[in-house]
């Protein structure tokens, strides 16, 4: 005897929930970005240069790690 329908979709969709949840976190990209570039860490245009290079706006107030 198989199992109620309700039951199975249930199972189906946790099976399904777990294997998505995985696949995401097998998919977080935990590097660091080594850029090389002609623009120095020291040049004023390299936050401009930075910001369009990752495609975010450039806001102030904001700390990042040049190494």
């Amino acid at each position: 005897m198989g199992m109620p329908p309700v039951r199975r979709a249930f199972v189906i969709l946790l099976v399904a929930a777990g294997v998505v949840a995985l696949m995401l976190m097998f998919a977080q990209d935990q590097e660091t970005l080594k850029i090389r570039t002609a623009v120095g860490a020291e040049d004023p245009r390299q936050p401009a240069y930075l910001a369009a290079l990752v495609g975010a706006g450039l806001t102030h107030g904001n700390d990042y790690d040049v190494f």
